[in-house]
C-alpha cells in the first residue's frame, strides 16, 4: 500500500472526515415522512446512490473541465437510474454534491462507502426500527374482556293520563249532535248582508 493510499485512507477514518453531505436532508425527508413512497425503498435508496456516485467517480476520473463536469454527472446519473428502475433524487443530489466538491481529497473512491452507502444504511435501519415500534405500539392494546350479555327489555305502554291535566274524552249525545247539524245548517241558510243588495233586500223583507 502506497504512502498516498494510506494518508487518503487516514483521512477518511479520521475526525476530518466527510460523514454527512446536504442531500441527507432530502433523504430523511423522504424516509421519515413519506415512509411508503415508491422512490424510498430500500432497493431505491442503495441502488440509486451506488449508480449516481459511481458514474460521479466515473466522470472524475476523466478529469474534464469543472463545468462539464457538474453537467454531466447528474445527467448520467439520472439516465442509468431510470435506466435500472431505481430512480432516488437524494442519490442524483448526492452525485452533484461529490462533483462540486472544492477540496480534491473528497473526491476519492471512499466517498461511495464513507458517507454515501454507510449514511443511507444507517437512516434506513432507523426507519426499520421506528417503523416496528410504531406498528408494535398500535397493536398492543387492552386485552379485550368478556363479551357482556345483553338484554332488551321492552317497558309496557304507559297508561293513558287523566285528571285535570288531561281530560277524559267525552262522546257526544245524539241530542247534541242534532243541535250542532241544526246550528250549522242555520248559519249556512243565513245571507251575507255585505253583499246584499237593495233588491235582495227588498226580496227578503216581502219573503218574510
Amino acid at each position: 500500500m502506497s504512502a498516498e493510499t494510506c494518508d487518503e485512507l487516514g483521512f477518511w477514518l479520521s475526525d476530518h472526515a466527510l460523514l454527512f453531505v446536504g442531500s441527507f436532508g432530502a433523504l430523511a425527508t423522504l424516509l421519515f415522512a413519506a415512509p411508503a413512497a415508491p422512490l424510498g425503498k430500500p432497493k431505491n435508496t442503495l441502488g440509486g446512490h451506488t449508480l449516481a456516485v459511481s458514474t460521479a467517480l466515473a466522470i472524475a476520473s476523466l478529469e474534464l473541465d469543472p463545468v462539464l463536469e457538474k453537467i454531466l454527472t447528474p445527467s448520467l446519473a439520472i439516465a442509468l437510474m431510470l435506466q435500472f428502475k431505481v430512480v432516488h433524487p437524494p442519490a442524483a443530489a448526492c452525485s452533484i454534491i461529490f462533483s462540486s466538491a472544492v477540496k480534491d481529497k473528497f473526491k476519492n473512491p471512499l466517498y461511495l462507502f464513507f458517507p454515501t452507502l454507510l449514511g443511507c444504511t444507517w437512516m434506513l435501519l432507523v426507519q426499520y426500527l421506528v417503523a416496528r415500534s410504531v406498528h408494535s405500539s398500535k397493536s398492543a392494546g387492552p386485552a379485550p374482556g368478556p363479551a357482556a350479555s345483553r338484554t332488551v327489555t321492552i317497558a309496557p305502554p304507559a297508561p293513558a293520563a287523566s285528571g285535570p291535566d288531561k281530560p277524559a274524552f267525552k262522546v257526544p249525545t245524539k241530542g247534541e249532535i242534532d243541535k250542532l247539524r241544526a246550528d250549522y245548517s242555520s248559519r249556512k241558510r243565513q245571507p251575507d248582508l255585505s253583499t246584499m243588495t237593495s233588491l235582495d233586500s227588498l226580496k227578503l223583507t216581502l219573503h218574510a
